[in-house]
């Protein structure tokens, strides 16, 4: 039995060492007297790189408690759709807290890239799409504190508890 395993690990030996084997000597080669008159030191190519206005990048700041505290109340959205997007999340957060409305506070409404399917709010243990989703962000404020709104494509907007952004 071990002059079978012997034989095996020679076969396996010699094949993978005849992979290496030499097949011709190199010359070094010296260039000719001729050659050397007309050579010219040319430099070396650039590196290839994207001009920067095709380059695209999904970058999304993480507003803190801290620096938003102080931010003044803003108008909500011209745009209608946007405006009602905005009226949703002061509803739901309204309905939560159990305030009315009138004393939620809008931050800020903003269109995001977001990285991937869970459009800035993982859950624990799930797996997303890792495509770049097209969305929008809310921020809204109730007694100092900030309240993350995400939503996207056909998603209404949901309260995001630990919003997690790259």
């Amino acid at each position: 039995m071990q002059t079978i395993h012997f034989k095996i690990g020679l076969w396996v030996a010699l094949i993978f060492l005849s992979g290496c084997v030499v097949t011709g000597q190199v010359q070094p080669s010296t260039p000719s007297p001729k050659a050397a008159e007309t050579a010219v030191a040319t430099p070396p190519l650039p590196l290839a790189t994207k001009p920067a206005a095709t380059q695209t990048f999904a970058v999304i700041e993480i507003p803190t408690e801290e620096s938003m505290t102080d931010a003044p109340e803003a108008p909500l959205p011209q745009d209608p759709s946007e405006a009602a997007l905005v009226q949703a999340s002061i509803q739901d957060l309204s309905n939560r807290l159990g305030v009315p409305g009138n004393e939620i506070e809008f931050i800020l409404f903003e269109h995001v890239t977001w990285p991937d399917g869970s459009m800035g709010c993982p859950k624990p243990d799930m797996m997303y799409i890792q495509v770049l989703r097209e969305g929008y962000r809310i921020l809204l404020r109730y007694q100092g504190r900030i309240y993350h709104y995400h939503g996207g494509e056909q998603r209404a907007p949901f309260l995001c508890e630990e919003p997690n952004y790259p």
